[in-house]
């Protein structure tokens, strides 16, 4: 179902789908016998159908009305009179109802259609074109609720806020992923159906310590990444989790403070928990981490824009290290000499990142083909 678009009611409001009765053809056609035939044919053409669509509509609307493309019908709509409008509030096809009764003049008459979308539409644009939203507020049907939170969600947000938390606690209703960023309905879409609404939800709640204990792995390794609302104390427990998951999770939050991330390293045995925590420290740690014996500490001291550590770092043992020095560094002999590196992802690190294109250049002529390959095509495409 599209969203409520209220320009689409504006136009039916200004006559945009009043009955036409009058007035030129869009395309001039002689009325002859085979001028419904010949633009049957042209509804086949891929670049003549929509023409089709409106000829039909305007200049042969009874046909158009009762024709078995549900598509001509829909076109026909605009330009009928009175009896074809309630001749397509019933049409057998789910998504004419729908269309019509997000634009008809009436959409009173289509508040008891048996499918809940059709339902929905017509309730907004009734609600669009009377206001009368408040006679609605208590409402148990469905789609009705449903468009209750549209509409005031849409026209009248500050004034109902009362009523959009009942109808968001109450459940059934969709359109929720804006409201989710907002750190008031946040805490109350956290249990949410919908993963995304509920991710969303997540990331903005702003009082996540109200929750944190009924939250699954999935959910909590979310809340301990993303949502900056966490209090220091929930932070810890997130990075003393058994789980290493949500102990690596909660390290790559900002929320940790230096000295917490320091503290947190000295009981560590992860090691992907380890770096996590120690890549985020400033440079002075880092100075002390190039020399570490944990390769993962060294691995974290290689993001940092210091030159001087990355020159350090640049003939460590591990290959990892090595190759997020290819990836950071900017000096040119640097990168000149990981690029004759013994491994080649190391090697590739240098032609993938480097930007200097007058390295590249020389990296053509590199005795390693797959190297002199992938430096031709860098400078070709960027």
């Amino acid at each position: 179902m599209s969203n409520f678009d209220e320009s689409k009611v504006n136009r039916a409001r200004d006559g945009k789908f009043d009955f036409k009765r009058a007035g030129e053809p869009a395309v001039g056609l002689s009325e002859t016998n085979g001028e419904i035939g010949q633009l049957e044919k042209d509804l086949l053409d891929p670049s003549l159908r929509k023409k089709a669509m409106e000829n039909l509509s305007y200049n042969h609307n009874e046909y158009a009305l009762r024709h078995p493309d549900p598509e001509v019908r829909m076109e026909a709509f605009e330009w009928c009179d009175e009896e074809g409008e309630k001749l397509l509030q019933k049409d057998p096809d789910v998504n004419v109802r729908r269309y019509i009764a997000e634009y008809t003049n009436s959409p009173q008459s289509m508040i008891n259609d048996e499918d809940d979308g059709v339902r929905e539409q017509a309730f907004v644009n009734y609600f669009f074109q009377t206001d009368s939203v408040d006679e609605y507020l208590d409402t148990k049907d469905i789609a009705a609720r449903r468009a209750v939170f549209r509409y005031v969600q849409w026209r009248h947000k500050d004034d109902y806020s009362e009523v959009i938390d009942e109808l968001i606690r109450n459940g059934g209703i969709d359109g929720l992923e804006s409201l989710s960023h907002d750190p008031h309905y946040a805490n109350m879409l956290v249990s949410h159906p919908d993963k995304k609404v509920r991710r969303i939800a997540l990331i903005h709640a702003s009082n996540p310590s109200d929750f944190l204990e009924s939250l699954g792995k999935e959910d909590l390794e979310t809340v301990a990444w993303f949502n900056n609302n966490l209090t220091s104390e929930d932070a810890m427990k997130l990075a003393k989790h058994h789980d290493s998951d949500i102990r690596s999770a909660i390290a790559r939050n900002s929320i940790l403070s230096d000295s917490q991330r320091r503290e947190l390293l000295r009981h560590e045995i992860n090691g992907m928990v380890t770096y996590d925590l120690a890549k985020e420290l400033p440079d002075e740690d880092k100075e002390h981490f190039a020399t570490a014996d944990n390769y993962r500490l060294r691995w974290a001291a290689t993001n940092t824009d210091n030159e001087n550590i990355l020159r350090r770092l640049a003939s460590d043992k591990e290959f990892i290290v090595r190759y997020s020095v290819a990836k950071r560094t900017k000096d040119r002999e640097l990168l000149r000499k990981l690029a004759k590196d013994e491994d080649p992802h190391v090697r590739f690190a240098v032609v993938n990142h480097s930007t200097d294109f007058s390295l590249l250049r020389e990296l053509i002529d590199s005795e390693d083909e797959e190297i002199s390959r992938r430096a031709r095509e860098r400078l070709i495409h960027g």
